[in-house]
């Protein structure tokens, strides 16, 4: 009989623990989206709320999409920004995020790389947020050239449309170019390319990158991926440039200020003038 009184105190005691689970998952379900409910439910799929493995939501994440090619392999990573205090209680943007493009060369194996490839041996170009907008705008009605230049100069040309560069720092250097060029083909394909290029020869080694041996390289993008790589740079703008972030944290803080006081009913404002 004591046996069975325990085994019923257990019995109970696991149905509490399994109501109150339940009872916090209902209300997490049933309240908006927040930081608190987010962990929690990421607790629970996640393995989180123990020992060892850390509990809560991940703390990091990589985004990334690619592309296989038959030599190689085309990798679009984001590179975030970086935000600094401003104000005391603000922050700002710091540094802006740029869109990083990772060719890696495949290691042999059959068609596609065979899932085998260099990682350590990839040739990369990261774009700003002009060259990523630069890509959205002309592509894939016409061709995209973006260039590193040995003094650092950052030049961008539409092949179907007009210029954009960037000043050119003051550091020089021998170096051929490193070129990335988008071109659409057809069947609405469109091929990326890198290469080292001097005096429009392309094949150069540069001495500031072992990896360009590997060039050229290229990667032929079908009509969907296309799609998908031009959707994803599109809407990674805004965050590159930390605009939705800082929006966000802004609009909060004005709901925030604007407690208590206000207008009581539609339309009653501040009295701040636009």
């Amino acid at each position: 009989e004591i046996v069975l009184l325990a085994a019923d105190r257990n019995s109970v005691a696991m149905s509490m623990n399994a109501y109150r689970k339940l009872g916090a998952i209902s209300r997490a379900a049933r309240r908006p989206y927040s930081a608190t409910a987010g962990a929690f439910q990421s607790s629970q799929y996640y393995g989180g709320g123990g020992g060892g493995g850390g509990g809560g939501a991940p703390s990091r994440a990589f985004p990334s999409y690619s592309i296989f090619g038959t030599d190689a392999l085309l990798t679009l990573k984001p590179l975030l920004p970086t935000f600094k205090p401003a104000g005391g209680d603000g922050v700002a943007l710091d540094r802006r995020g740029k869109m990083m493009l990772s060719f890696t060369p495949s290691a042999g194996g059959g068609d596609s790389g065979g899932g085998n490839w260099k990682w350590q041996e990839q040739l990369t170009m990261a774009l700003t947020v002009e060259e990523v907008g630069l890509l959205v705008n002309q592509l894939p009605m016409h061709a995209v050239e973006i260039s590193r230049a040995g003094s650092n100069q950052m030049q961008s040309r539409g092949v179907g449309g007009g210029e954009y560069s960037l000043a050119p720092e003051a550091e020089v250097s021998d170096a051929p170019d490193k070129v990335l060029t988008v071109t659409p083909g057809e069947g609405a394909t469109v091929t990326f390319a890198i290469d080292f290029v001097r005096d429009g020869v392309g094949g150069q080694i540069s001495p500031l990158d072992e990896n360009s041996r590997h060039a050229p390289m290229e990667v032929v993008a079908q009509a969907g991926d296309f799609q998908v790589c031009k959707h994803l740079m599109e809407a990674s703008i805004p965050q590159l440039l930390g605009w939705n972030s800082m929006m966000d944290i802004g609009v909060q803080s004005m709901i925030s200020r604007s407690g208590g006081g206000g207008g009581g009913g539609y339309g009653g404002g501040s009295g701040r003038p636009y």
